[in-house]
């Protein structure tokens, strides 16, 4: 059995990504350095992003040592999609606390293990593995409106938990994010106490779509074949 370095590194990227997602998810449940409820985790788009993504690379680990052994799989269309899906789903993690969260953050948080885990390590691995070792998507010119599909699912997900008076956090506030807390922000208000939440979402949403069109032009870049003169 020969293994290339192309082959060894995508394995030791999806093992890492998936160590890492879950060293981060098992830290924050068990309430090791985790600002968060753990009975209140799954709520949240970092943790649900992180399963995802975990399971999405773990199954493509599977398909990443099967090719070592038999030679390259056929790997289901839309399960390649799915992957896209979910890797811009942990990058959205990943901008969003970076720029947005991190700065509201204590430092004791944003040091610890499990905050290094499931914002830092596991995005990144994702990001190079889709970017680096997952083959090219077939796409077209809607191709990256995909990239939407959960960050679109967590909104109404957040406000349907909102309004049904679902606390986020242990003071009863109804909402995950500084961004999405209608009460304080208003929807159309601008103001002394920022943007209202309609504003944040154009501007989210503008991010995304950027995330979506700017990865899979990256990732053709990075695979377009090279012309030897």
């Amino acid at each position: 059995m020969k293994i290339s370095r192309h082959q060894l590194y995508s394995i030791i990227v999806k093992s890492l990504g998936i160590l890492s997602g879950l060293i981060g998810l098992c830290l924050s449940f068990f309430g090791i350095n985790s600002y968060i409820d753990p009975s209140r985790l799954l709520l949240f788009f970092t943790i649900q992003s992180n399963i995802w993504i975990l399971v999405i690379m773990a199954i493509f680990l599977v398909y990443a040592v099967f090719e070592v052994r038999r030679g390259p799989p056929k790997i289901p269309h839309a399960l390649r999609v799915i992957k896209y899906v979910f890797t811009i789903a942990i990058t959205l993690t990943f901008i969003v606390f970076a720029l947005l969260l991190s700065p509201w953050m204590p430092l004791s948080y944003l040091v610890s293990p499990s905050n290094i885990c499931i914002h830092f390590l596991a995005p990144l691995m994702a990001m190079i593995d889709f970017l680096f070792f997952d083959q090219p998507l077939q796409t077209k010119k809607t191709t990256f409106l995909w990239g939407t599909t959960t960050p679109l699912y967590y909104l109404a997900f957040a406000m349907i938990c909102s309004f049904s008076g679902v606390a986020f956090y242990p003071n009863g506030t109804t909402v995950p994010y500084f961004f999405l807390n209608y009460e304080t922000l208003g929807w159309f208000r601008i103001g002394p106490t920022g943007i209202g939440v309609v504003y944040w979402f154009i501007f989210l949403c503008g991010m995304v779509l950027f995330i979506s069109w700017g990865s899979l032009k990256i990732q053709a870049k990075i695979h377009k074949p090279k012309i030897r003169l």
